[in-house]
């Protein structure tokens, strides 16, 4: 299993992601609704956490597509808007990719990606 990423933080400038948004997929991957699959966004009924994301949040099945050619542009193409940042959407992608479980990626997302509308934290 590899080491969790660390998120730097001009990764995170200009997340759409609503608090909502986040908790509807937060709930998804932790659910157990969905079997986890790797090296594609969904595929013979697998997803890859990204690909919980378009279905959960927006109600749509990415076709079968692998990271290689749509990472860069999933959003775009599911018409989802930024949501949030492409090196966000590799980190994740590596964690589902290298053993991490759906409910290990949701703690991480839960702890270090925040909610276009959440709270901040003063300094």
């Amino acid at each position: 299993m590899s080491e969790l990423p660390t998120i730097k933080p001009e990764w995170l400038v200009g997340i759409t992601m609503t608090q909502a948004q986040k908790d509807q997929w937060l709930a998804a991957l932790r659910s157990g609704e969905y079997r986890q699959g790797s090296g594609d966004l969904h595929k013979d009924g697998r997803f890859c956490c990204l690909g919980v994301y378009a279905h959960a949040v927006h109600g749509c099945i990415p076709s079968s597509m692998s990271y290689m050619a749509s990472l860069s542009g999933y959003l775009e193409i599911y018409d989802l808007g930024e949501g949030f940042g492409q090196s966000v959407q590799a980190e994740l992608a590596a964690m589902n990719d290298n053993g991490q479980s759906f409910a290990q990626i949701a703690d991480f997302i839960e702890a270090n990606i925040p909610a276009c509308d959440a709270p901040r934290a003063e300094s």
